[in-house]
């Protein structure tokens, strides 16, 4: 149950692609769904009780107004207990071929619910580093995540620099 707990804390963490503005200042915002774990590597750190080191790949959904696609985050997860900080990179894989870099860091806290239940809440901040074509695009911002078990979603909200 660990495991699965990190790797949705890891996979909603954070995204965040779009059909984006080009204009500096402009709001943007979506929506990521549908995360599955390519990969993942786990340490037991031996110094506190519950201290995990986790590197996982995850893939999800991404939409925002009229752009729809896919993103792969590669994201490395330290978790003591119940609580969790995450650092990684996103890369958005846009319809039309284009491409978009994100960087991010967040924290989330898992809390059990029964037996193999849990919901955790992630929030955070990221920051598109570019991409190509239409979607070379710089902005920061914040995102929030909910996840259980069988589901979750994040949603992320910015502003172009």
């Amino acid at each position: 149950m660990e495991s699965r707990m990190t790797m949705i804390v890891s996979a909603g963490v954070l995204s965040v692609a779009l059909s984006l503005p080009a204009n500096a200042g402009e709001k943007i915002s979506g929506h990521n769904t549908d995360f599955q774990t390519l990969s993942e590597v786990t340490a037991t750190i031996p110094d506190k009780p519950g201290h995990i080191l986790k590197q996982t790949v995850v893939t999800f959904k991404t939409t925002s107004g009229s752009f729809s696609g896919w993103s792969t985050q590669i994201a490395q997860n330290e978790t003591v207990g119940g609580d969790v900080t995450a650092k990684g990179y996103i890369t958005h894989h846009h319809d039309n071929g284009d491409i978009t870099y994100d960087a991010f860091e967040g924290t989330s806290k898992i809390t059990p619910k029964g037996p193999g239940a849990f919901e955790t809440i992630a929030q955070g901040k990221f920051h598109m580093m570019g991409g190509t074509g239409t979607h070379n695009i710089k902005a920061s911002g914040t995102y929030n995540c909910a996840f259980t078990q069988s589901s979750g979603a994040c949603d992320w909200q910015g502003e172009t620099e």
